[in-house]
């Protein structure tokens, strides 16, 4: 199966194909035309094959496929450019992002959404999964995040990062990054769980913290295990208290609903 790109005379355009070859002959068994379009790196604009079916994106949509045909089973129109980041999938959903920032999840029988972020920078580099989370790496970061409902629970900070997406090796993980001003910096992560701490906050960030943002989400880490973290976000939101949704031990994270008459600051929330 191959991805490619094919002038079409009559409507003098360049399009992007998939197509099946036999691989003992090489005849094509079927194409598919999936529009206009273009490849930028086959890195990044490949496809994703999986128990018969191709998963593949095209300006601003997104394609199921069967392999055994050509058929398309589904399409799905996302907010942004996703045709230059392959989309990945697992046994659950199907994963992307796109340039303008935003990532998402959609179900595997019929392309809904399962639930999509935005982190407000350009992301050029496909997501990649590893067991119960994904790594998104934009914003100069990796983000850490939770696949089942796209709560973010780590930020990593790592520079600009090339179009390849981070590799998994037994319980490191590898990512070609820093540029600029570092330009070829390789970063290798190890899993650690373990948080060695004085402050009970260890670990805080946002995203949909400007103006224009309906919601603001929070993560925290606490150096302690607690049973529940409830925040009072009442200076920015017309929320009295949120309570925080628990991933793992110690990682809280917080939907919060922004009024549209904030201005800009500094805010302090209390939790407890």
């Amino acid at each position: 199966i191959i991805i490619g790109t094919k002038y079409i005379q009559d409507e003098n355009t360049s399009n992007k194909f998939i197509w099946a070859i036999d691989k003992k002959n090489g005849n094509k068994l079927f194409e598919v035309n999936l529009g206009v379009g273009s490849i930028i790196s086959t890195d990044t604009s490949g496809f994703w094959l999986q128990k018969g079916y191709i998963y593949a994106s095209n300006n601003d949509k997104i394609f199921k496929i069967s392999a055994q045909n050509g058929k398309i089973v589904w399409q799905r129109k996302v907010n942004g450019n996703v045709h230059r980041h392959t989309v990945i999938a697992d046994s659950q959903a199907v994963y992307y992002t796109t340039l303008k920032g935003k990532f998402g999840s959609l179900k595997l029988k019929n392309g809904t959404v399962n639930w999509k972020v935005n982190i407000e920078e350009g992301i050029i580099t496909p997501p990649t999964v590893i067991n119960g989370s994904l790594l998104i790496i934009g914003d100069s970061s990796i983000y850490v995040v939770d696949k089942k409902e796209g709560l973010i629970y780590q930020k990593i900070p790592t520079g600009h990062s090339p179009y390849s997406a981070a590799t998994i090796f037994r319980n490191r993980v590898f990512l070609g990054a820093g540029e600029p001003p570092i330009n070829g910096l390789l970063f290798c992560f190890e899993f650690n769980q373990g948080v060695n701490n004085n402050l009970e906050i260890s670990q805080d960030f946002y995203v949909g913290n400007t103006l224009n943002s309906k919601k603001l989400q929070l993560t925290i880490e606490t150096k302690n295990n607690w049973d529940e973290a409830i925040i009072d976000p009442s200076v920015l939101s017309d929320a009295a208290e949120i309570k925080g949704q628990k991933i793992g031990n110690n990682i809280f994270v917080f939907q919060i609903p922004l009024k549209n008459t904030n201005i800009n600051s500094w805010y302090t929330l209390s939790i407890k």
